[in-house]
């Protein structure tokens, strides 16, 4: 860029600086900045969200919409933890707790329809499985002592 445009860039930058919202803007941050518990409450909704998203293998951002929807609509609402005012916690509310019943026998009559088809023996070894997918992995095996040749 040639000086000329520099020199206009910096008065621009100057006028910009200089109306009320960027002002205001300012202000603002510094409030913020300057209100320690705000920040920190921001802050660990986000890792909320984040432990969610590491729950469900989704992005953070998705997470984000979702909740803001499941709020928007009256289903979930955000309470400040007493144990901890930093953190907040997501409550089902009644029609929340309502539409999660309501899916849950949906999902259940859907799987007994399915399972239907599966013979008791093969009822028997898919428990099986799952219980082993499900099951807390075994502590590993302690190494085994020097010198016995294995």
């Amino acid at each position: 860029m040639n000086e000329a445009m520099m020199e206009k860039a910096r008065d621009l930058g100057r006028m910009i600086g200089q109306t009320d919202e960027y002002k205001a803007l300012g202000r603002a941050r510094q409030n913020l900045d300057s209100d320690r518990e705000a920040v920190e409450t921001l802050n660990r909704l986000a890792e909320l969200e984040a432990e969610i998203a590491s729950a469900l293998l989704l992005p953070k951002a998705s997470v984000t919409v979702y909740v803001r929807n499941l709020v928007a609509k009256g289903l979930v609402r955000r309470e400040i933890d007493e144990a901890d005012l930093r953190r907040h916690r997501l409550v089902l509310t009644a029609e929340g707790t309502r539409a999660r019943d309501r899916a849950l026998a949906a999902l259940a009559a859907e799987y007994d329809r399915r399972l239907a088809r599966v013979t008791p023996e093969d009822r028997v070894e898919l428990q099986r499985i799952l219980e082993a997918m499900l099951a807390p992995p075994a502590p590993p095996a302690p190494p085994a002592p020097a010198g016995t040749g294995e």
